[in-house]
């Protein structure tokens, strides 16, 4: 939040975005037997998930920063406050998303893994494909969505002037009660 009050919220989603894609990305090229950091490494492990933490923490508090400006922008063009309903629509979407991600996750695991059932290990092939699914297929996924980003044009001076005319017409509407 501290980098957001700095910078542009859409320069540093995409920049959050783009963080994490490379660190997925880096896991499935870097990461396994016979690569660059081999296994078993802890350091490793531990660092990758430290600076993925950094660069998602953006998708996480971002967003609804971003829909609150969404919204106050809404309220300056309909003179209606429908915030709830951003909100509502942000957080029905992450629930439809997580449960695609649970169910195609599953499917994945079963037909494309091929995970040995039962079994302390499994084979190179598997583990292999797995590093796939953690790594590789999100962090092209997260490139290509990068895409999505690019219209929300609420900067810090289109927001200034959202704002004042936001709380122009409150002030108005209180003004009118009063009398």
């Amino acid at each position: 939040m501290a980098l957001a009050r700095r910078g542009e919220k859409r320069t540093w989603y995409a920049t959050g975005m783009l963080g994490t894609s490379v660190v997925l990305l880096a896991a499935t090229l870097l990461v396994g037997p016979g690569k660059l950091l081999g296994v078993g490494h802890a350091w490793s492990l531990l660092a990758g998930y430290g600076v993925a933490g950094i660069f998602a923490s953006a998708l996480w508090v971002l967003p609804p920063s971003m829909l609150a400006d969404v919204a106050d922008q809404d309220q300056s063009i309909t003179g209606s406050r429908r915030e709830g309903v951003y909100f509502g629509m942000l957080n029905f979407g992450e629930k439809i998303a997580s449960g695609i991600a649970v169910l195609l996750s599953g499917i994945l695991l079963q037909y494309f893994v091929r995970l040995a059932p039962a079994s302390p290990s499994q084979t190179p092939d598997a583990v292999g494909r797995l590093s796939l699914l953690f790594g590789l297929v999100p962090g092209l996924m997260l490139i290509g969505s990068l895409v999505l980003i690019m219209p929300y044009k609420l900067g810090r001076t289109a927001m200034r002037a959202v704002q004042q005319e936001v709380q122009h017409d409150v002030q108005r509407r209180l003004a009118g009660r009063v009398r």
